[in-house]
C-alpha cells in the first residue's frame, strides 16, 4: 500500500498455532525509517515510533494448539 508517495505501507495477515502453552516473545529489526506495530490474537504486543531504532520485541501467553491471528 502506497501511503500518499512517501514511502510504504505493508500489512502481514496469518495465523500462528503454539506448540507449547506459554509466553512467547516477538522481535522485530527496525531501522528508524518508519513506525512498526505487531498484533497477536487482536493484542498489540509492539508499537515502535518512527524515529526509534534497533530491536525490539513484545510478549504474549498463547495457549498450545490454538489458533490465533
Amino acid at each position: 500500500n502506497v501511503d500518499g508517495g512517501s514511502g510504504f505501507a505493508v500489512v502481514w495477515t496469518g495465523e500462528i498455532q503454539p506448540r507449547f502453552s506459554q509466553e512467547y516473545t516477538f522481535f522485530l529489526n527496525v531501522d528508524g525509517s518508519k513506525g512498526s506495530r505487531l498484533w497477536i490474537n487482536n493484542q498489540l504486543i509492539h508499537s515502535r515510533k518512527h524515529w526509534e531504532q534497533g530491536r525490539r520485541e513484545g510478549k504474549i501467553k498463547l495457549v498450545a494448539g490454538e489458533r490465533v491471528p
